[in-house]
């Protein structure tokens, strides 16, 4: 359980690229949302609310992106790596967001001790692991959701 623990505050350090992504591209949603406040950015100019829904984003445009309500995907060019995330909450993930980056770090990782018994499960097996593993820590309170019934959406405990 520490493992997916682990993994799961590694893909929620991944979604800040998100929040940079935006922060560039679409500095609004983020105010918007509340995540920044408008004097937290130099000046939300025009062309920012005319980017395209997909381009490529980066210091060497090497993550693809698509926009999407409050939110945005990054797919890394050259390692495929996905990183998902809505507005405005960093701690918060979409539970499916993030098996889809967990099964791209099972097969991308060079990590072998402790995630080798992910390695050995097929992509259904994953899905059905880590879904239960979210259950656990959420019944451990190390994860918790705003609405269990209807929400995918997970929060990191502080």
């Amino acid at each position: 359980m520490q493992t997916m623990y682990h993994l799961i505050s590694l893909f929620v350090s991944r979604q800040t690229l998100v929040f940079e992504a935006l922060r560039e591209l679409r500095p609004q949603i983020l105010i918007s949302t509340g995540a920044m406040v408008k004097d937290q950015i130099e000046t939300v100019h025009k062309s920012r609310f005319d980017t395209p829904p997909t381009g490529y984003w980066g210091a060497n445009q090497d993550w693809k992106y698509f926009l999407h309500g409050l939110g945005c995907k990054l797919v890394h060019i050259t390692t495929q790596e996905p990183i998902e995330w809505d507005a405005p909450d960093l701690k918060s993930f979409d539970r499916y967001w993030f098996i889809n980056w967990l099964k791209w770090y099972v097969n991308y990782s060079e990590e072998k001790d402790s995630i080798s018994f992910l390695k050995s499960m097929n992509s259904n097996t994953i899905d059905i692991f880590a879904l239960e593993m979210l259950s656990k820590l959420e019944a451990d309170k190390m994860l918790f959701r705003r609405s269990p019934q209807h929400s995918n959406e997970y929060t990191l405990k502080e």
